[in-house]
């Protein structure tokens, strides 16, 4: 029997060798993650670049439609819910994918197009020149090059959901638009691709209509005393005073209550003016950001109303303008109300009275612009109702 070891050690195993390859395959195992994220941040930069510009020209478009307006205006409230409910800003530009598919699916669809609306316009310049000569050439190439078009787009659209390089591969496209109509026939069902996107869009209209006629209500009845009195306050300068009286609290709980009408989809809210203040009282901070952030890019707004603009083209990009001015004092709304709603108890009493005299003077001098507009925009007085912080942000 051996007798024990006492105060010597064994000397520790000798390590395994490492398995022939293992070094290697770490190595490509760090090289996939890397070229993964990678991809994956430049499909995020490349939604950033295009699809904002996109989702922003097309809330600016619809703005611009009469029966859409209210729509356009519920999805910009939308945006403060969704982040009211989530408390991640990011969660505003979920969008941004679609909206990068429309706008490529719309560019691919006009280059796809443009021959034959080239040939369009010479129809229709030798039309206004010599209007009894008759161009049958001409015509043909139109119908051909539009029948052309008209399959590429198509099957760009079917294949590649709109990927703009899905565009110049013109006979994969035909062959696939041609395929599918063969299968397809006559058959009823044949129109129910177009048939689901009319409806989806009808859904996302009548959804984002009713909540911005909603919002468009509260927000006009709070605004609405303050407003009529500046409006009467050339003829009787102490009105100015008495209207900002109406107007300086109006301004300040109004985002509270609109990020509120969106996040409880209640038109009570309008009626509750202390569970504002309640709410208020437990995220000052957030609420001051975004009262400035609605109320700074608000001002100088006013200056592109001192005359009315001369074509469509300047309006729809001065509506682009206020858009992307004003978007992200209503997203941050939302997020300050994400913020009180995770809070119980208000801040200390401090708190919330040095902030309100911060902000004060950002609030004084909105207040001070709205009631001085109407001496300078081309609308006068009939100017004061845009609000264009907390309605309809439009040009006109």
């Amino acid at each position: 029997m051996n007798p024990p070891n006492l105060g010597t050690t064994s000397p520790p195993p000798p390590a395994p060798d490492p398995a022939p390859g293992g070094s290697l395959a770490t190595v490509w195992s760090l090289c996939c993650r890397i070229c993964s994220g990678g991809w994956a941040l430049l499909g995020w930069i490349t939604d950033l670049l295009i699809g904002l510009p996109a989702l922003l020209a097309m809330v600016a478009t619809t703005l611009m439609l009469p029966g859409l307006q209210l729509a356009a205006y519920g999805y910009m409230l939308s945006l403060t819910g969704r982040v009211a409910r989530s408390g991640r800003i990011r969660d505003a530009l979920a969008d941004l994918r679609t909206a990068k598919r429309t706008a490529t699916g719309l560019l691919g669809t006009t280059i796809s197009l443009a021959p034959a609306l080239f040939i369009m316009g010479l129809l229709e310049d030798g039309a206004f020149i010599e209007p009894t000569v008759s161009r049958p050439g001409l015509w043909l190439a139109f119908f051909g090059l539009g029948v052309v078009g008209s399959l590429n787009a198509i099957g760009a659209l079917k294949r590649r959901h709109g990927r703009l390089l899905a565009f110049f591969r013109p006979l994969c496209n035909s062959r696939t638009t041609l395929g599918y109509l063969r299968a397809a026939g006559f058959r009823p069902g044949l129109l129910d691709p177009a048939k689901s996107g009319l409806k989806a869009a009808w859904t996302w209209t009548e959804d984002h209509l009713w909540l911005g006629l909603r919002g468009v209500l509260i927000a006009g009845a709070w605004l609405a005393p303050g407003t009529l009195i500046l409006a009467n306050a050339v003829q009787a300068p102490v009105l100015l005073f008495l209207g900002g009286l109406f107007l300086i609290p109006a301004v300040t709980w109004l985002p509270v209550v609109l990020a509120r009408l969106t996040l409880e989809d209640r038109l009570g809210v309008a009626m509750e003016p202390r569970r504002a203040l309640q709410v208020y009282r437990r995220a000052p901070f957030a609420f001051a950001l975004a009262l400035v952030a609605l109320m700074l890019p608000a001002m100088p707004l006013y200056l592109f109303k001192i005359e009315a603009l001369p074509s469509p083209v300047l309006v729809a990009i001065t509506a682009a303008l206020f858009v992307t001015l004003l978007l992200p004092g209503k997203i941050l709304s939302g997020w300050a109300l994400a913020r009180a709603n995770r809070r119980e108890e208000p801040v200390t009493w401090l708190v919330r009275w040095l902030v309100p005299c911060t902000v004060a003077p950002v609030v004084v001098a909105y207040v001070a612009a709205v009631a001085v507009s109407q001496l300078f925009v081309w609308e006068g007085r009939h100017g004061l109702i845009d609000h264009h912080a907390f309605l309809l942000p439009l040009p006109y």
